[in-house]
């Protein structure tokens, strides 16, 4: 039972955290979180950490994740909104992101004002052609 003890303490030691607060980072997952975000800064679609990661590393990899998905998710409502008002001509349709708080609220609502105050002159002009219409 002797023998085993020194074994059990250095796993305990292993995992514990420095008494300063410290963390031990391998430089080969700093390395893999430096190049996701030069990619994701580059625009490159489908940059994803693994999360299986435990620790601090597994925390930032499910953040960093979790900022692509966001990221993602606000470039394909852009490009569908883009296609049904631009292409399909449904004036009326607007940009949503579920869940969105703080900078991507205010980029949905940014680009969802512009398309009010582009569309708002078409959609008068309709009304006024079919006012006009009427009238004769």
């Amino acid at each position: 039972m002797a023998a085993s003890e020194p074994k059990t303490r250095r796993r305990r030691a292993a995992t514990r955290a420095p008494a300063n607060g410290t963390v031990e980072i391998r430089k080969q997952d700093l390395q893999e979180l430096l190049d996701a975000l030069r990619s994701a800064r580059d625009g490159e679609i489908g940059v994803r950490l693994q999360a299986q990661k435990s620790g601090v590393m597994g925390d930032v990899a499910k953040a960093f994740n979790s900022l692509a998905e966001r990221r993602e998710a606000l470039t394909t409502e852009l490009g569908r909104v883009s296609k049904v008002i631009g292409r399909e001509g449904r004036m009326t349709e607007r940009a949503q992101l579920r869940g969105a708080k703080g900078a991507w609220a205010q980029s949905v609502d940014s680009v969802n004002s512009m398309i009010e105050d582009l569309v708002r002159p078409t959609i008068e002009r309709r009304r006024c052609r079919s006012r006009s219409r009427a009238a004769r």
